[in-house]
Order: structure tokens, then sequence, then C-alpha cells
């Protein structure tokens, strides 16, 4: 859905006759499509998403859109979803999706301290390409590593999660694991 989105996007925007649309067979395909031409210097234009790595390995330059409206989005869908509809004269921004976070209707009571923990933390997007970047350039499979790298790089934010009691241990412990 997302390449037949693009498609209209690109039209809308005036940009069809400037780039050829590839959908690579695999997401490894699609990292390489767009990681090899940037490596070796030639422009790449591309759709991806965060938190990945290969967002956080190069320098992207993220182009702005309009920003997303029901309306524009609405059309940019129709003209995506069925060929006889002609392309808007303007497309929009993905909407943005907010992150929510999930815990049992009883936490606040059973564990109150780990209720406000988790009301507070915001883990970041910078931070968790950063970390994701790190895990896959390193071969690392086991992801409590990348959460003890995470927290290791990242201490200003984790930090006002926790209380001060939490704060000390987590930092002990991270003081033996380096």
């Amino acid at each position: 859905r997302c390449a037949d989105i693009n498609k209209v996007k690109l039209d809308a925007y005036g940009l069809t006759e400037y780039y050829n649309v590839v959908s690579p067979a695999s997401a490894a395909a699609l990292d390489s499509a767009l990681a090899e031409p940037y490596k070796a210097h030639r422009p790449v234009f591309g759709y991806y998403w965060t938190p990945t790595a290969l967002m956080a390995v190069h320098d992207w330059y993220v182009l702005a859109e309009p920003l997303h409206s029901e309306e524009c989005w609405n059309q940019v869908l129709r003209a995506a979803e069925d060929n006889s509809v002609a392309t808007p004269a303007q497309a929009c921004a993905y909407e943005m999706i907010p992150i929510d976070k999930l815990a049992h209707a009883g936490l606040r009571d059973k564990a109150p301290e780990v209720f406000a923990m988790l009301d507070k933390m915001m883990v970041g997007l910078e931070p968790l390409n950063a970390t994701v970047a790190w895990a896959v350039q390193n071969a690392v499979e086991d992801w409590n590593l990348a959460a003890v790298h995470y927290l290791q790089n990242n201490e200003v934010r984790w930090r006002t999660w926790v209380t001060p009691d939490a704060y000390d241990k987590i930092r002990a412990a991270l003081k033996t694991s380096r």
C-alpha cells in the first residue's frame, strides 16, 4: 500500500519524470537500494521508516512535505486505490502516529513506582535509532546488550524517568556491565 501511496505522492509533487520507482523484493534489498548509492555519493531518493539502523547509520536529509490533513490524505488514498481517479494537485505527509504505552489495568495499584516510571518514560527516536545502529554494526543479537548500551549512552534521558534510589541502582549495575 505504501508503494501505491508514494507513487501518487511523487506524481502530485511533479517528481515522476525524475525518478524511477523501484520496489525491492525484500527488506535487505531495500536497505541496499538506499545505502549503496548513498555510500557511493550518488543521489538516492526513497521512503523509509524509523526507528531503524539504516536511518541512524547514514546522514539522511528528510524532505519537508505539506502537513498531513484528512482532506488531502483522503484524496491521495483515493488515487492510490483507484487508477481511474486523477492524481490530486497536492499531496501531504503521512500522519504522525503517537506511541501509546499500555499496562495491566492493576499496575497502578500493584506497582505505583513502575507505573510512574512508565508514565514518564520517553525513549526518543534518535537515541533508539542510534542504539539499533550500534547493535546492527556490532552484530549484537542479544537485545539485553542493546538495552544496556542505550542506558549507558542516554543517562540524561532515562534519569528523569526513575526514582533517585532506582537511578543509583541502575547506574551501579551499568558500571559493572562495562
